[in-house]
């Protein structure tokens, strides 16, 4: 079936994800884990682009197209106040969020999907995703009105405006605004699996083989990962879950603990630190399963160690 020109019907799956690091150069930026915004309404971008035209010899002579920063409408059914708080750099504590004149918004990167007509030749639907690298949000208006005799569903909105990265692919200066990519076309599996789990800024999808060690330090347990040819990676901190693909036993009970991901490198990490101190000469039985991937959707090579503390 040819699907090129067949429309959007659809909108979900809006996540955001806070921007740590972004340097001039070819190292990509790091973001931290996304977070899903649920009840999308609609997102619609102005990009702010032009043709602007020279005119010489009595007549247009020269053409050149430039880009502007985009700016996003978000609309939501609603924002919960832990996501308002932190897309817009405010205080929150004890359930209450404080607004203040001096509030600075931290940079995000904002991704989605939309669903389009038809589908693949498999019979599954098709999709086109989305992620805008860098932005920030700004203080929407507000309007409430009373309940009448008929509903009015009353909705949120958020606005943001994105700029390029300084992280330029090919090292000379043009940073990303946005990515995107279809199903129905050359997007791989492994990467339409691996969307969501980080920003993408890059064209680049290293598949090669993760393996990962599993090793005691100073009273915790390192989760050490090498990929085959040496690449650097990170792990996709939305696959790893305690007690489903990273699991944690010692004297038969699961331990209960807290991971802490290190960012994109040769050998990245997740320390496990368990709530309660393990004993002296502890057995701890860690298994990471193949659910644990990188951030190119590549599964983990599956490992259960026994750790001695």
């Amino acid at each position: 079936m040819k699907t090129g020109s067949n429309p959007v019907i659809g909108l979900d799956r809006v996540y955001v994800a806070k921007l740590l690091s972004d340097v001039d150069g070819t190292t990509p930026p790091t973001y931290g884990t996304p977070m899903l915004l649920s009840g999308a309404v609609s997102a619609a971008a102005s990009n702010n682009g032009s043709v602007d035209v020279d005119y010489a010899d009595n007549g247009p002579f020269f053409a050149v197209n430039s880009r502007g920063n985009i700016e996003l409408n978000l609309e939501l059914t609603n924002v919960s106040e832990t996501h308002y708080a932190t897309l817009l750099g405010m205080k929150r504590a004890n359930g209450i969020t404080l607004e203040k004149t001096m509030d600075s918004s931290p940079y995000f990167a904002f991704g989605f999907r939309v669903w389009i007509g038809g589908s693949k030749e498999d019979g599954t639907a098709i999709y086109q995703y989305y992620w805008y690298a860098k932005g920030l949000f700004s203080v929407p208006d507000a309007s409430n009105e009373t309940k009448k005799a008929t509903t009015n569903f009353q909705h949120k909105s958020l606005k943001a405006t994105f700029v390029k990265t300084l992280y330029s692919e090919d090292g000379k200066g043009d940073g990303v605004l946005v990515s995107h990519a279809r199903n129905d076309e050359d997007l791989t599996t492994a990467a339409e699996a691996a969307w969501f789990d980080a920003p993408v800024v890059t064209t680049d999808a290293d598949t090669g083989a993760v393996t990962v060690a599993i090793t005691e330090s100073a009273g915790n347990i390192l989760i050490t990962g090498s990929k085959v040819g040496g690449g650097s990676f990170s792990f996709a901190e939305a696959s790893v879950d305690l007690g489903e693909s990273l699991l944690v036993y010692s004297d038969g009970a699961e331990v209960a603990g807290t991971l802490v991901f290190s960012v994109a490198a040769v050998s990245p990490t997740i320390t496990f630190t368990p709530d309660v101190a393990f004993t002296s000469l502890d057995d701890v039985y860690v298994t990471v399963t193949s659910a644990v991937k990188d951030n190119n959707g590549v599964s983990v090579t599956a490992n259960t160690t026994v750790v001695t503390i």
